[in-house]
């Protein structure tokens, strides 16, 4: 198989979009057409303006779960992000922002910001995954502080969206 049986994706989605009407119809039929098991994909959602709290968005991403899409915050420590997302079990996993992981190296700091994420995320019940991984050192410094999911450049590039959808047809000859 040419994208594998543990093939994640993950789309952005914007806060505008996600609150666009008809968004939620959108998945539900974009769901019943997917050859892959639900939990494989994620809707990270990315922070270019403020998430409202309210209930009505609550209950929204609760009905996305149960669709059986992961949810992820994009970029988090960065921009308009903050702990009062974390206050609901709405999100699965917390996408560090990739300049505080480029900056882990050379500014304690910022090592020591993701050791408390991590931290947090452990006695919360959510996955912290660390962005712009493209070092060994890199990952080893936060697999030491307890981050053990990475995306980047050290495990491969992106995928463009062609490839998948060829390799869900069956066709396994897309070149990247």
């Amino acid at each position: 198989d040419a994208i594998g049986d543990n093939a994640k994706i993950s789309v952005n989605v914007t806060v505008a979009t996600l609150q666009t009407e008809g968004f939620e119809e959108f998945l539900q039929q974009k769901i019943k057409n997917i050859d892959l098991q639900k939990a494989s994909i994620c809707l990270e959602i990315t922070e270019q303006m403020a998430l409202r709290t309210d209930t009505d968005v609550e209950n929204l991403l609760t009905r996305i779960r149960q669709m059986g899409y992961k949810l992820a915050i994009d970029d988090f420590s960065m921009g308009h992000t903050s702990l009062k997302y974390l206050q609901t079990s709405q999100f699965d996993i917390v996408k560090l922002d990739g300049s505080i992981v480029k900056a882990m190296l050379n500014n304690s700091r910022s090592k020591e910001i993701i050791a408390s994420i991590v931290y947090l995320s452990q006695s919360l019940g959510f996955s912290v995954l660390a962005e712009y991984v493209e070092t060994e050192e890199q990952r080893n410094e936060l697999e030491l502080i307890g981050c053990l999911e990475y995306q980047g450049y050290l495990f491969g590039q992106a995928v463009p969206l062609a490839y998948f959808t060829a390799a869900m047809r069956g066709r396994n000859n897309y070149k990247t």
